[in-house]
């Protein structure tokens, strides 16, 4: 739903604003349009990426162990086909001189830069749901990351004592 907001703010930009010429459409949107077209881009991608992980979780968590494997991998192998077809795209460019970035990985940290910029431009107070939005998806991310690193600690020392 990110990058259905991205892509309609984008939309109704260019419709009600007057645009100073571009030579192209990647120069226009590396110029005045930048945090919209990431923004769409990568949350677009993460949908698709979470719709891909639920089916494929589903899936396993259904069939069990033992067949449950072959949709997860299936899905995965998706998800990696996917990111191979972005990345190549993206480091093509438009085939001159306009990159976005290398990767999946350079756009993330593209994105990530424009809207901590963007939020600090609005000063401390300003742009109070952008802050918000930042500190709760950091925390969520820490907390992601604290239950991941628990739950394998958990898990070797519980298999290192059914040995």
């Amino acid at each position: 739903l990110i990058a259905v907001v991205y892509c309609t703010v984008a939309v109704n930009k260019l419709t009600e604003t007057a645009i100073r010429p571009a030579e192209s459409v990647s120069g226009l949107l590396q110029r005045d349009y930048l945090l919209s077209w990431l923004g769409t881009n990568l949350f677009f991608l993460f949908g698709l990426y979470s719709v891909i992980g639920m089916v494929g979780l589903r899936a396993a968590l259904t069939l069990g162990p033992r067949f449950g494997i072959i949709p997860a991998g299936l899905c995965t192998s998706a998800m990696l086909l996917i990111t191979s077809v972005v990345n190549d795209g993206i480091a093509q460019g438009d085939g001159e001189t306009i990159r976005f970035g290398k990767g999946l990985g350079t756009l993330m940290l593209h994105w990530i830069k424009l809207v901590a910029g963007h939020s600090m431009r609005h000063g401390l107070l300003g742009a109070p749901l952008l802050k918000l939005a930042i500190v709760l998806a950091v925390v969520s991310v820490g907390l992601a990351l604290k239950r991941a690193a628990v739950e394998m600690a958990g898990s070797a020392s519980g298999a290192g004592k059914k040995k």
